[in-house]
């Protein structure tokens, strides 16, 4: 199983420096294990940087796996 805290969430969606480590293991979807507090995290984050709309749609994508 793959864990992936909220800091590396955010570099992946943000698509830094970062977010090339990061993708490997969070695209590997079958293997991935989102925590719920994780997925509150970046919800909020993203809401107050990008809105509701974004927030949603990356909360979507990953979150109900």
């Amino acid at each position: 199983m793959n864990v992936i805290d909220s800091s590396a969430w955010l570099s992946y969606f943000a698509g830094d420096k970062n977010s090339t480590v990061f993708s490997k293991p969070i695209e590997k979807v079958d293997k991935l294990l989102i925590p719920s507090i994780t997925i509150i995290e970046v919800f909020k984050c993203i809401l107050r940087q990008r809105g509701e709309d974004v927030a949603l749609d990356a909360i979507a994508r990953y979150g109900a796996r």
